[in-house]
């Protein structure tokens, strides 16, 4: 049955056909369980109408674990369909506490029968591994999005240092307090200094209310909400670095925007960033509020030489939709002679 502001998406683009169940989330506990049922139930419902319009699938590909990968499950057992799991989920990190105990058991369980698993760094490949996943993992990065590869670049302003930061704007794990924070004693003896924050979450009033405690900050920092990934590639044009605080990072999509567009991040060495980002940047220590401070005036004092052309083409050469695609058709193709052997 259609509930009201609940409605089916169906858009087809090429070779590409996505289909969008949209339905109304309940709260409380009872409400809980009866998004998970429905959740079920439409995701089936889709699958029957696929069929009728496409057939059973070769494949089956699961993004991100638990209620999402019950179809594909189920088309394993009945329909014979392989399937492959692409994980970006940051809570197979133990300092993330969302895996422990009967659930961590469910989820290796569940990765252990699929036919493939990708993961977008090898930090997350060996967290995955250690939850009791005994398959072999294939790292294959975030793809970004090609505004960033295409959007020209521009020098910032000479007259002050703008610095970004783009997350879901949750304390716990992203720690934008921590950096405003940071900034203020910085701007002592930066004055010039203005920060953009980009992103929504939980914590936006909280940190908009900090902002406005500041001292030094206090009229300089702005908070632009979600915005399109057009405006924030010239938010970036204008920025002269990038800076994250997370407590733990799969990869981290919006270092992987900053130096598409020629701009050098200041980052923590946690999860998969130093796979990618250790000369186009500063990273610095974890869990450290003085590296961090150290780590953003050592990027303001100029003493930094990161070529903006290098830093696009190694983000095209590791991120482009061209470059995952291709990884994504291999591991494709070995699932199907896997199955057809």
């Amino acid at each position: 049955p259609e509930f009201k502001g609940e409605s089916l998406q169906i858009n087809a683009s090429g070779n590409l056909t996505v289909y969008r169940r949209y339905f109304k989330n309940y709260n409380g506990y009872p409400g809980k369980v009866l998004n998970v049922l429905r959740y079920i139930i439409f995701q089936f419902a889709l699958y029957r109408k696929i069929k009728q319009e496409h057939g059973v699938p070769s494949i089956a590909h699961v993004h991100v674990m638990a209620r999402s990968s019950i179809l594909a499950h189920w088309l394993q057992r009945t329909k014979k369909v392989p399937f492959i799991v692409s994980e970006h989920w940051g809570g197979y990190y133990p300092e993330s506490g969302k895996l422990s105990g009967f659930k961590k058991k469910i989820y290796a369980f569940l990765l252990n029968r699929a036919d493939g698993i990708s993961a977008v760094s090898d930090s997350l490949a060996k967290a995955i591994k250690n939850i009791g996943v005994k398959k072999d993992i294939v790292v294959i990065p975030n793809v970004i999005n090609p505004v960033f590869l295409a959007t020209s670049f521009k020098d910032a302003p000479a007259d002050r240092i703008n610095i970004i930061h783009i997350s879901t704007l949750v304390k716990e794990i992203k720690r934008v307090d921590v950096i405003i924070e940071t900034l203020e004693i910085v701007s002592r003896d930066y004055r010039e200094i203005y920060l953009t924050v980009v992103g929504d979450g939980p914590d936006r009033k909280s940190l908009k209310d900090l902002a406005r405690h500041q001292k030094n900050m206090k009229n300089k920092i702005r908070f632009t909400g979600d915005i399109e990934q057009e405006d924030i590639a010239l938010l970036l044009q204008e920025s002269h670095f990038s800076v994250s605080f997370s407590k733990y990072e799969t990869q981290s999509i919006v270092l992987i925007e900053s130096i598409a567009m020629g701009v050098p991040v200041v980052a923590p060495e946690v999860g998969g960033i130093p796979e990618h980002f250790n000369d186009k940047g500063i990273i610095f220590e974890a869990d450290s509020d003085k590296e961090l401070e150290r780590a953003i005036r050592k990027m303001i004092s100029g003493k930094n030489d990161f070529d903006k052309n290098e830093m696009r083409e190694y983000a095209r050469k590791h991120f482009s939709h061209q470059i995952v695609n291709e990884q994504f058709a291999d591991l494709y193709e070995s699932i199907a002679i896997k199955s057809n052997a």
